[in-house]
């Protein structure tokens, strides 16, 4: 009964996100294009944004679920890094059309860091220690994306290790708490900066109420892995792919 209840396995949140993803890097990179056509292109580039705000906090379950499973967190932690150096050019074509862009960091680097808070709460509770303790080192790593000017920044990570601090609690407490982590990564504060700009109150509600039907799915999961005929690796690789392919399809309709 419990599994009918809670039909989302780890596959079908792995394909939810990859969808999601791609319709939001869709919108992105074709924005101008977008919203100078018309304004039906220009609704269309709202909703894909709005749907694309459904992955990230995705991908930041899946890896405190994937650091609470793993068998071998170095592997993990080496592919986290391959990818996030493969993608660094990728992701520059598609953000900007430039192959070396040192200003900001693609996501694969917030999903290390993210991974690191992660393991360090998986160490405390093989240790009998309490998870909290794991917040100084959680801060430090949120520092650390600040700094490097990572995709999400210090508000990814944070999300990432909330997912993991709460992994065993019960929905009345984990909801709350991952509100939270949702309304940071909204970045309200950006709304009091710009004197309440009506464009900042806009990214704002998108990026919070876009992302609440993540929310929704990580209620749902029933601890499964569900049935996934396809590679592992095609799952990182296709955010390196997918951006390439994006930045060149833009390059050609300047």
């Amino acid at each position: 009964m419990q599994t009918e209840k809670k039909a989302v396995t780890s596959a079908k949140l792995k394909i939810i996100a990859l969808v999601c993803m791609t319709l939001d890097h869709i919108g992105h990179v074709f924005y101008i294009p977008m919203m100078s056509a018309s304004p039906a292109f220009a609704l269309l580039y709202t909703l894909l944004r709005f749907v694309g705000r459904i992955a990230f906090p995705l991908y930041a379950f899946m890896i405190a679920e994937g650091c609470r499973h793993t068998k071998n967190i170095k592997k993990y932690f080496a592919l986290l890094a391959i990818f996030a150096a493969v993608s660094e050019i990728p992701f520059n074509i598609a953000g900007n059309g430039t192959v070396l862009d040192s200003s900001a960091q693609n996501v694969y680097f917030t999903l290390f860091l993210g991974l690191a808070a992660c393991y360090v709460v998986r160490l405390l509770k093989e240790n009998g220690k309490h998870i909290l303790w794991s917040a100084p080192v959680a801060a430090l790593l949120c520092a650390s994306a600040y700094f490097l000017s990572t995709d999400y920044s210090w508000y990814g990570v944070l999300l990432i290790w909330l997912c993991a601090v709460t992994q065993e609690q019960k929905n009345a407490v984990r909801i709350p708490v991952l509100l939270v982590g949702l309304l940071l990564i909204a970045r309200p504060w950006q709304i009091i900066q710009n004197d309440f700009a009506f464009a900042c109150i806009d990214n704002s509600c998108m990026q919070l109420f876009g992302s609440l039907p993540a929310l929704y799915l990580i209620c749902r999961y029933n601890g499964e892995r569900g049935n996934l005929r396809i590679n592992k690796y095609f799952f990182y690789a296709y955010y390196p792919a997918h951006l390439l392919i994006l930045g060149l399809l833009a390059s050609l309709l300047k």
